[in-house]
């Protein structure tokens, strides 16, 4: 596997557990009513939003560096007209 490639799937599996996380906290304050479990949902919640904004963040880097690619790529098949 690319190094590249972990670097993805974790942080995929980062925001997918976090939510999933999240959704059990839920429903263990929806069960028990429970403070505790309140305030542990919604520091669950503060984690997610960070693990999305990582998750945007690297799809941007990688979006960025592809659209970098791209114009180094095509800087060398412009042709440029004569003086």
């Amino acid at each position: 596997m690319k190094p590249h490639h972990a670097t993805a799937l974790s942080v995929v599996l980062a925001v997918l557990l976090s939510i999933v996380a999240f959704r059990v906290l839920v429903l263990l304050y929806e069960l028990t009513g429970s403070q505790s479990a309140y305030y542990a949902a919604f520091a669950q919640l503060i984690l997610t939003i960070l693990a999305v904004v990582a998750l945007i963040a690297y799809l941007y880097g990688v979006w960025k560096k592809g659209s970098e690619a791209i114009e180094i790529a095509t800087r060398s098949l412009r042709v440029v007209p004569p003086a």
